[in-house]
């Protein structure tokens, strides 16, 4: 990660920025460098290491603004989810399988900092992530596969989930949490899903007729 910050010394941009950084299924161990944020990447690929300390917060900043691929699961991560991830055009959000503790932020799904925000897949699940699932999650345009699941999410399930864009997601997943409440009648309009877990929460109340409405589920 140093010869990041080196070749900025050096060398002129366009020779030390490159587009795909894919590091993933190494032993590399430490922290993510701060300098990470002033690369223009379209891809982050640090997944399946041993990598320790927080995920910097200069990953949102403007440099980072063409970032489509954040992959940063299977490590020893601690802190919060930063905030600032909600300023970028993330298609696939991978920190799942680290030790990341804190609220999901509502700007990951907040149109006012991002109106066209969507992602292609967004693995949260395997941290000690707490509070509620933010109502925000209805903002989303588009998603195909959503993983919560193996956390310690409270709350209820928000009725949000229904006015996910026009496709119905492929999987969700909020298993293994600490959600109550009733089964929102609204998620009856995910009609098309194929994969949706709910199992081992806190829910009670009866089952609604909307269910049905699942024609995809095997």
């Amino acid at each position: 990660f140093s010869l990041i910050a080196e070749a900025q010394n050096y060398y002129p941009p366009e020779f030390y920025e490159p587009r795909y950084l894919r590091l993933a299924f190494n032993k590399l161990s430490g922290t993510i460098p701060t300098e990470v944020g002033t690369v223009v990447l379209a891809e982050l690929e640090l997944q399946n290491n041993t990598l320790v300390g927080t995920i910097p917060t200069q990953i949102g900043d403007s440099s980072s603004s063409t970032l489509a691929e954040l992959r940063l699961s299977n490590n020893q991560l601690i802190g919060n989810i930063p905030s600032e991830l909600g300023f970028l055009h993330i298609l696939r959000l991978n920190l799942n399988d680290n030790q990341l503790e804190g609220t999901i932020p509502t700007e990951l799904f907040d149109t006012g900092t991002n109106p066209n925000q969507f992602f292609y897949e967004i693995y949260l699940n395997n941290n000690s992530l707490t509070g509620p699932i933010p109502s925000e999650i209805g903002n989303l345009q588009w998603t195909n596969e959503l993983d919560f699941s193996h956390n310690f999410l409270s709350g209820e399930i928000p009725t949000q989930f229904g006015m996910i864009g026009d496709h119905t997601p492929y999987l969700i997943d909020l298993s293994n949490n600490d959600l109550d409440g009733t089964f929102p009648t609204e998620l009856g309009r995910l009609k098309d899903i194929v994969e949706f877990y709910i199992n081992n929460n806190n829910l009670g109340g009866s089952l609604p007729s909307e269910f049905g409405q699942f024609s995809q589920i095997p």
